[in-house]
């Protein structure tokens, strides 16, 4: 996940770094060392921080509006209350958004696969965003947690292109107790949480993009919060396209 291989957006007050996550602030089943990953912080008291990085590596220019896609990645949130997400997302594109009528999402347009959090649980939810403004059109059950808390996932979002212009989407997770380092990229370590999720082809985001990204709310005490449960943390990414 080399910076050569991302084009970076920022809107409102994000900070993007590299930062280590200790094993001792999650679950002892899901890490057994420390690693590095990409971090997404706001140190602002007032302003909304948000970052996209979209797919420039190798084989971007196949991915197009007329390609399959697949978006894989390791994404990490604490419970604060706060609202914040991170995500993965496909035909993504045309700006980050830098108000909070646009929350929670982290590009103005495409799907967008996300992390989110509401004080107690977390949820993962899939919304099409068109200039800002997002339709769900799926979300999973919550699954609980105290404030504090902090949690991987591994998350799969797949663009399914069909002949008369329609997407079908499909949301899969990774078992990440049987498979709590590895990057899963065997098909057989993917289990489908989501029913097929069709969208007709006028609703259908006109970008080829992929990518990922994160919104971290104000925090009110200024100086990006408390530590780890307030930031959002990125481990790996894999982008797949159709031939």
């Amino acid at each position: 996940m080399g910076s050569a291989d991302w084009s970076i957006g920022v809107g409102g007050a994000a900070e993007v770094g590299h930062g280590a996550f200790q094993n001792s602030n999650v679950p002892t089943q899901q890490l057994t060392h420390d690693i590095w990953c990409r971090q997404i912080d706001n140190p602002g008291s007032t302003q909304y921080g948000r970052v996209v990085f979209r797919y420039n590596g190798p084989d971007a220019a196949e991915f197009t509006t007329a390609r399959d896609s697949s978006v894989r990645g390791a994404l990490a949130l604490g419970i604060r209350g706060h609202n914040h997400s991170v995500g993965i997302g496909a035909r993504i594109g045309g700006g980050v958004p830098t108000t909070p009528l646009n929350k929670p999402f982290f590009s103005l347009n495409g799907y967008q696969l996300l992390l989110e959090e509401d004080g107690s649980n977390w949820i993962v939810s899939l919304y099409r965003v068109t200039a800002g403004a997002g339709s769900a059109l799926w979300a999973n059950s919550p699954v609980a947690g105290a404030s504090g808390e902090y949690r991987w996932f591994h998350l799969r979002l797949d663009c399914l292109l069909q002949p008369n212009g329609d997407v079908t989407l499909q949301v899969y997770q990774n078992d990440i107790v049987a498979n709590p380092i590895v990057p899963p990229t065997s098909p057989s370590t993917w289990v489908k949480i989501s029913p097929d999720i069709s969208d007709l082809a006028v609703n259908v985001p006109a970008y080829g993009n992929v990518g990922f990204g994160g919104q971290v709310d104000p925090d009110p005490g200024g100086g990006g919060g408390t530590g780890l449960v307030d930031e959002s943390y990125v481990d790996w990414i894999e982008v797949f396209h159709s031939v």
